[in-house]
């Protein structure tokens, strides 16, 4: 037999969520809060506040110790377990590769990366140093808004915003 349960809590749109692979706490926010719920229970354990006004993108790491929210040109990624500010990525500003608003985040797979996509391309950041550490262009002229990792973390698939474009997969050796 399958339960379902309805978990209310957050206040915008729900941006990302994080379900365990074991245990019973999940978490998900909307840029604005991190929520932190029992899974068994259907109600909210604890909720820290994000400061923010506007999130653009947010994404979870795989073990879901980390969340990075997109605001604007900046990446702000917190600890889960208290909700605190670790460290800030910030892209260009402007129209030049890569810069500009970032659209989507995501975590690479194996690396101590951070994915975000831009202006025409996608970003590969290095976590330790919170630096940019490759570009992936795009032939496109729009912003990436849709990107996602292979499971080995081999390959990078990245979107432009706009109907009928092309996905472009870029290989990592």
């Amino acid at each position: 037999s399958h339960t379902i349960q309805t978990m209310g809590g957050l206040k915008s749109q729900v941006l990302a969520a994080f379900l365990p692979s074991a245990g019973a706490t999940a978490m998900a926010t909307d840029g604005k809060s991190l929520l932190e719920f029992s899974l068994k229970e259907a109600k909210a354990l604890t909720q820290y506040p994000l400061p923010t006004r506007v999130a653009h993108a947010a994404a979870f790491n795989s073990d879901g110790s980390l969340l990075a929210v997109s605001r604007g040109r900046e990446i702000h990624e917190y600890a889960t377990d208290s909700g605190t500010l670790i460290q800030t990525y910030e892209a260009d500003s402007g129209s030049a590769v890569g810069g500009g608003i970032q659209w989507t985040v995501a975590y690479h797979p194996s690396q101590p990366w951070l994915i975000s996509g831009g202006s025409k391309a996608a970003t590969i950041w290095d976590q330790k140093s919170a630096q940019r550490l490759a570009i992936l262009e795009t032939d496109a002229t729009l912003y990436i808004q849709t990107l996602a990792c292979s499971n080995d973390g081999r390959r990078i698939a990245i979107v432009p915003s706009a109907a009928g474009q092309s996905i472009k997969v870029f290989r990592l050796d």
